[in-house]
């Protein structure tokens, strides 16, 4: 490549040294960049908020070949940021059903992760775990390789897109009712959640202005049975 300018030189003995060479003049940033640019400040100051348990299992996630837990988590920031308010985890958690309502219809929610945060307050995570037949990442999520993004001037990257291909479990698949009607008490059945685990995932299509993308707001957790009193898996 040519770059236009003046070279400054000086002589040393019989030979002359560029001082400096012409560069390649720097435009300003449109504001398609500085918009760009700020999102993925924004996102990689948000991962520096991510603690205990929900930190763990980002770092622990299977993440497709040439990629790494921080990328995931970055793209999955820069899609949606509105889902990643509540990430400052206590060390140890739990994953348990909750009555919300004890008169019928029983509605229950599934999913509250919840446990003690170190000042010994109480905690719940806001956003929900959607529950999956599963032991394991890859029999509850699938990377798809879907071909490469060849940006101007830049080297070819894969792209990878996440698929769900697991079963996805209801409450009354897992939870037994005892005492209807109310005060009604409540079980894990047999297996559960032993093989379960839980996720957040969401896709998005394309649209007029707008590429497909994906967002894991919550990364995969399996669950082992545990005493509801001690705490001790079963």
């Amino acid at each position: 490549m040519r770059i236009p300018g003046i070279v400054d030189v000086y002589q040393v003995g019989s030979e002359w040294v560029a001082r400096s060479w012409p560069r390649q003049a720097n435009q300003p940033n449109s504001t398609a960049q500085l918009f760009w640019r700020q999102k993925f400040a924004d996102a990689h100051a948000k991962i520096k908020t991510f603690t205990g348990a929900y930190l763990r299992a980002w770092r622990s996630m299977q993440c497709p070949p040439g990629k790494m837990w921080i990328d995931i988590a970055m793209t999955s920031i820069m899609t949606y940021p509105g889902l990643f308010t509540d990430v400052t985890w206590p060390e140890t958690v739990k994953w348990s059903a909750t009555i919300i309502n004890p008169l019928p219809p029983f509605e229950t929610w599934l999913g509250r992760i919840n446990g003690i945060m170190p000042n010994g307050t109480f905690w719940k995570y806001s956003g929900a775990a959607v529950a999956y037949a599963g032991t394991a990442f890859d029999e509850v999520v699938k990377w798809n390789d879907v071909g490469w993004i060849c940006a101007k001037g830049k080297r070819p990257k894969k792209k990878w897109t996440p698929e769900l291909k697991a079963v996805k479990m209801f409450v009354s698949d897992m939870i037994a009712y005892d005492n209807i009607p109310p005060p009604p008490a409540y079980h894990w059945k047999n297996g559960y959640p032993n093989n379960v685990t839980t996720i957040g995932l969401r896709k998005y299509p394309s649209a007029p202005l707008t590429s497909e993308g994906w967002c894991f707001y919550l990364p995969p957790m399996y669950w082992k049975r545990q005493d509801e009193f001690t705490g001790v898996e079963k």
